[in-house]
């Protein structure tokens, strides 16, 4: 039934196609070492491949391109994440403004590896064309590490919250902490839970960074007497702290991780544009 639900949501983005407006407020938000990206343009041709630049706007049908050493991430109005890995490869096909307000994001992952951070905002109608499948994240908030290897299978982590996944025609409800291989000719087959690296620990970093921004801004939202108070702008973070995630309810630890990867994002996170929707 689920993998209906996700037909249904892609024939009915073809239907009313039309009726989308494109105007969406989404941009490159960290940038490190090298970073092509190819825009569409005025006749719907694509352009030449250019450097990446910090903050630049993101629009629909463009491209992204990391060499053998950068990174990269695309920020959502909602504070959803889309990053890049280095020798990755992505595109966005689908940037849309549904009348009622529903935000329509489509991204085709073709190469390497990513971490997708969808906020609950955000994930309504959010899609990643992996492989032959579709996930879609139709019942909240979703973290997801996307592989896609020059040889081997494919895979995809649920890290945490909530997904769906279209094989062939058939659904898959994914679950947490389990690593899913595509098997060619259709199925998933079960492997161990990849072991953590220095990029989803920078992921994790930055959706950290990114609740204490929000919370700065907006101190009364997603904190109760269980945890400590959101810390104030200029405010040091003890490695203790604890910060509950107002989108999936659960608290997260500030490591104090000194990775450099980690320490450089820390200027250019900004609270999005429906941070407090």
């Amino acid at each position: 039934m689920r993998g209906r639900w996700i037909a249904v949501v892609l024939l009915a983005a073809s239907v009313f196609l039309l009726a989308d407006s494109r105007v969406r407020i989404v941009r490159i938000s960290f940038l490190r070492h090298g970073v092509l990206v190819r825009k569409p343009t005025s006749d719907g041709r694509l352009g030449r491949w250019s450097p990446a630049l910090l903050n630049a706007p993101v629009v629909e049908a463009e491209q992204f391109r990391t060499s053998a050493d950068g990174e990269a991430e695309i920020e959502l109005e909602c504070g959803s994440a889309l990053r890049l890995t280095p020798s990755s490869a992505m595109t966005i096909t689908r940037l849309r403004l549904r009348d009622n307000g529903v935000r329509r994001t489509t991204v085709a992952f073709t190469r390497g590896e990513a971490y997708f951070s969808v906020r609950k905002a955000d994930a309504t109608d959010f899609h990643v064309q992996f492989a032959d499948s579709v996930i879609a994240t139709p019942h909240g908030s979703a973290n997801l590490r996307l592989r896609l290897p020059p040889r081997g299978q494919p895979t995809v982590e649920l890290l945490g919250g909530h997904g769906d996944l279209l094989l062939h025609g058939r659904d898959y409800v994914l679950r947490r902490n389990v690593r899913w291989a595509l098997v060619p000719g259709g199925g998933l087959l079960a492997l161990a839970e990849a072991r953590a690296d220095r990029f989803q620990r920078w992921s994790h970093t930055r959706d950290q960074r990114f609740e204490r921004e929000l919370m700065a801004a907006q101190p009364s939202t997603g904190v109760n007497a269980a945890v400590s108070a959101p810390p104030q702008p200029g405010q040091s973070v003890s490695d203790s702290t604890m910060i509950l995630d107002p989108q999936s309810g659960f608290g997260i630890l500030d490591s104090g991780n000194p990775d450099p990867l980690l320490d450089s994002a820390r200027e250019v996170r900004k609270v999005p544009y429906c941070a407090g929707n």
